[in-house]
């Protein structure tokens, strides 16, 4: 065997490049029949291209697999990338009926803080050219993956949510903000669900964002960088890692831990209210302050959803459930009282549930209520924790200004 152990594959092999024996059966039948994305398992070929050379004529046994991955590591190759390569050949071997053990340990990185300020110079600048704002709103707003981006059709949009299927043929379900709606519905053709939305490739879009990037001072900035922006947010503004795992279509929560850092402003945020009031009164938080109550409500009122023979806004929504949410009230008595109190009808159960539950997500993650859980209902095994909707004391502060101008 070939002792130079070859790491990286240039693009044009990840494509072009041929498996032979064993490993080119691999590729037509189970490399890529497996749950990963086509942009994985094109890097996977290469790693295996790679692995061929060193084979040169040599069987692609699970020994020779051990000792490439062990020259690999020895020549000091990234620990990331020795991960792709050993997960590469794993399933190989695992398409054989065969097992290959090799630990690799990548060592935690700092994550990567995405700024704030070109993200909105970029999407300002692209304000002159819809299309290319629908683009960059569809990772900012969506929090979309390239390739998702990509393969978007127009069928994907539906009373205000995209729903697609993501990475690992996951189906994700994204509520869109105001604009990003209004884009939607402006490069929707009309035509078959199945129509492309972006009519754009992959390396287009990562040419669109790089531009962008470049005049907004930031040129290192890539596609994948707006998607962890609108992870950032997302979690910035919930504070709920869970909402954060949904609407970025992670399967393991560890995978969004990384969105959880920290910003330093929010540390100084912390010091700066060490010298404000005591620790018995209760200090607001900074990004609830400056938040646009004009811009929010707008948003809230643009936000419309069918509740079976209704379609209401969560600007209403609120307003009609405030006092119930200033006590406490679960998914089910919310329910009862748009059906008992407000005439909605009830003749399809799931959609008003389905309705209810995605007004109410609306809210959660607008910090306007959150859940508490209390001690409730009994069941066989005795009482049970049952989640009420609560106000927040951000949530009582837009229902004041919603009432004020209800009467001015």
């Amino acid at each position: 065997m070939t002792h130079n152990f070859p790491t990286k594959s240039p693009k044009d092999q990840q494509l072009k490049g041929e498996l032979r024996g064993d490993l080119g059966t691999y590729e037509k039948i189970g490399l890529f029949q497996r749950d990963i994305s086509q942009n994985t398992a094109y890097r996977y070929r290469g790693a295996l291209l790679r692995f061929q050379a060193f084979l040169g004529n040599n069987p692609p046994t699970p020994a020779a697999s051990l000792e490439y991955l062990s020259g690999l590591r020895k020549n000091e190759l990234d620990p990331a990338t020795l991960r792709v390569y050993s997960v590469a050949l794993r399933g190989f071997h695992e398409w054989r009926g065969e097992e290959l053990k090799f630990k690799v340990k990548v060592p935690k990185k700092a994550p990567k803080l995405i700024p704030e300020e070109p993200i909105l110079k970029m999407l300002e600048q692209a304000a002159a050219k819809p299309h290319d704002e629908l683009i960059l709103r569809l990772m900012t707003d969506a929090g979309m993956r390239r390739d998702e981006t990509v393969n978007l059709t127009e069928g994907a949009a539906e009373d205000g949510w995209l729903r697609f299927v993501g990475k690992g043929k996951k189906e994700r379900q994204v509520p869109m903000t105001r604009r990003l709606a209004e884009l939607v519905k402006m490069f929707s053709t009309g035509k078959s669900p199945d129509t492309n939305l972006v009519g754009v490739g992959e390396k287009g879009i990562y040419g669109l964002v790089k531009r962008y990037a470049a005049t907004a001072g930031h040129p290192e900035l890539a596609p994948h960088d707006l998607r962890r922006y609108f992870g950032m947010r997302v979690q910035e503004i919930s504070g709920d890692i869970r909402v954060t795992q949904e609407l970025l279509g992670h399967s393991n929560v560890n995978t969004t831990q990384i969105y959880t850092a920290v910003k330093p402003k929010r540390l100084e945020d912390a010091i700066a209210r060490l010298n404000g009031p005591g620790l018995g009164e209760q200090a607001k938080r900074p990004e609830q302050n400056s938040v646009n109550i004009d811009r929010l409500l707008a948003d809230l009122a643009s936000f419309s959803v069918k509740l079976v023979d209704r379609t209401t806004n969560a600007a209403n929504f609120l307003s009609l459930l405030w006092q119930k949410f200033g006590s406490g009230i679960t998914t089910v008595q919310v329910i009862q009282t748009l059906t008992t109190e407000f005439g909605f009808s009830a003749s399809d159960p799931q959609a008003l549930w389905n309705g209810v539950e995605t007004l109410l997500a609306q809210l959660n993650l607008r910090q306007i209520i959150f859940q508490e859980q209390r001690r409730g209902g009994t069941t066989v095994r005795g009482k049970v924790d049952i989640g009420h909707w609560v106000l927040t004391d951000f949530g009582k502060t837009v229902v004041l200004e919603i009432e004020k101008r209800k009467t001015a």
